[in-house]
Order: C-alpha cells, then sequence, then structure tokens
C-alpha cells in the first residue's frame, strides 16, 4: 500500500487486492496464487477491481477515504462458467440518464450486477466486456 497522502491511506496494488478477496464471505480458502486482478474504474480516491480466482469472481471497491477495501459482491464460477465457455452474459453501455462524462461507462455483470462504473481510459485498446471475458477465462477455463 502506497504511503498517506494528505491524511488517507495510499491504494492497495493488485497484489494487495487479490490478497484482500480472502475477506469475502464467499471466500472458503480457495488458492488465490493463481488469481488475477483487473482494474475497472479508478479515480483519485477510488478504484474498483474485478479478481478473479479458479473458484470465483470478486468485486471490490478500494476508497482511501476508508479505512480499507469493500468487497462489494462475488459469483461462484458456476455462475459464470459452462463446459469451458464464459457463459455470464457481460454488457458495456453508456451512463443513460446521467450527466454524462465522456471518461465513464457502465457495465453489466450477469443480471445481477448492473450498471457498474468503469473507466474508458483503461480499456482504450479494447472493450471492458472482452477484458472482463479474459479474466474470467484465464483463471476459470
Amino acid at each position: 500500500m502506497t504511503q498517506f497522502l494528505f491524511g488517507r491511506r495510499g491504494f492497495y496494488d493488485e497484489t494487495e487486492i487479490i490478497d484482500y478477496a480472502k475477506n469475502s464471505a464467499g471466500y472458503d480458502g480457495e488458492d488465490l496464487l493463481t488469481a488475477r486482478a483487473l482494474l475497472i474504474f479508478r479515480t483519485n480516491i477510488q478504484h474498483t477491481w474485478l479478481v478473479a480466482s479458479a473458484e470465483r469472481l470478486y468485486c471490490l471497491l478500494d476508497d482511501v477515504r476508508e479505512d480499507r477495501p469493500h468487497i462489494n459482491w462475488w459469483f461462484r464460477k458456476a455462475e459464470l462458467v459452462q463446459d469451458g465457455q464464459v457463459v455470464v452474459p457481460i454488457r458495456a453501455h453508456e451512463r443513460g440518464g446521467r450527466k454524462s462524462k465522456e471518461n465513464l461507462g457502465l457495465v453489466d455483470i450477469g443480471d445481477r450486477h448492473r450498471n457498474w462504473l468503469y473507466s474508458k481510459r483503461l480499456f482504450a485498446d479494447g472493450g471492458i466486456d472482452s477484458s472482463i471475458k479474459v479474466l474470467i477465462a484465464g483463471t476459470m477455463v
């Protein structure tokens, strides 16, 4: 974790975020050594990460105004992958109805987790939907 800045703690790095997934109610002792993380949203005060292990996909919010990250939700592998294929629907879309910013979009992951903010600039080389599918496939398939 980076040093305190302006009275706030620093962000957790990728390795620390992966390790922090152990604090999820869904964590049951699985090995996180092969887990991978994907930063999907970044501001000066918040980062949102997806962490994929061989058994689960976790969503973690790291807000420097809080003492530690917060685990928003998690999916079991069976909800994401079947017969060696990523089957969970993932859809990126615009921020309809809200004051839109060019650098922000929304992503839906399955039917339960909709309208999560993501930073478009983090996915300039490809779409967030394909990046999430690659993350899931890389750890669960």
